[in-house]
């Protein structure tokens, strides 16, 4: 929000001044403990700040703000709008779809969009948000849906070792049937799987599209790794999974 209305300012006090009036709520919303008259306010007011920036943009653009600027301090707003129904959402307890992998999706494209729609870009995330699952729509479902097979989907899978934070271990046999059990056959300790190649003849293929246990460790790992074993159906959510057999986790110098 701070650096929102700097840049504002640097071409427009009169607009960057009326824009932390609007923003001063928003700053305190760790306190609102779900308040629809608060969250009311709110979303008025950081829905009127990004208004008045698609209005603006001529004006803001002819008083000295590069057309880069421009796009960066217009999603600067809308992430705000973002920020506020998410938190909010979950505060009302509202799931009725997954708002904050909605945004995400919604972002990556800005950010494909901005740097030009010949490049290519890699998101890096939870095998969740990248997956396209069309029974858990996260991030990946959004971006599928809208990029069709320009959107590669890809997991990376372990079964043993350790990891961050901690570090942390898994020791134990995967679960009976799982996908990281049949990873776990493999004769080749870490491999990638092409699973938009696997022939139709083999019994991988139509395994792949039953829905069975994956690890997925992620910021809410309870330090019981069967209580992290998310059903999945492999095909769909993903075109290809990076699998180690076994992690080690990484060291600072």
């Amino acid at each position: 929000a701070d650096f929102l209305v700097d840049r504002i300012s640097k071409v427009d006090l009169v607009f960057a001044s009326e824009t932390r009036q609007k923003l001063a709520v928003y700053q305190q919303l760790n306190s609102f403990e779900g308040d629809s008259s608060n969250y009311k306010t709110v979303l008025k007011n950081v829905n009127d700040i990004y208004s008045q920036i698609v209005l603006r943009k001529d004006d803001l653009i002819s008083r000295g703000l590069s057309s880069w600027d421009y796009e960066i301090v217009k999603q600067l707003a809308r992430t705000i709008v973002q920020t506020h129904d998410v938190i909010y959402r979950v505060k009302l307890k509202d799931y009725k779809i997954w708002h904050r992998d909605l945004y995400m999706a919604e972002n990556a494209q800005w950010i494909s969009n901005l740097i030009g729609q010949d490049k290519k870009i890699c998101l890096w995330a939870h095998n969740l948000h990248i997956s396209g699952d069309i029974q858990n729509k996260r991030m990946g479902y959004y971006l599928a849906s809208s990029l069709s097979d320009q959107y590669k989907k890809v997991g990376f899978v372990f079964t043993n070792g350790t990891f961050h934070p901690g570090p942390w271990a898994i020791e134990t046999p995967p679960i009976a049937n799982s996908i990281n059990y049949i990873l776990h056959q493999s004769k080749l300790p870490n491999f990638i799987l092409d699973i938009n190649s696997i022939p139709f003849k083999y019994d991988l293929y139509k395994y792949a599209r039953l829905r069975q246990g994956l690890l997925s460790i992620g910021g809410t790992y309870n330090l019981v790794p069967k209580d992290n074993y998310r059903e999945t159906s492999l095909h769909g959510s993903f075109d290809a999974l990076i699998y180690f057999d076994r992690t080690n986790h990484s060291e600072l110098f």
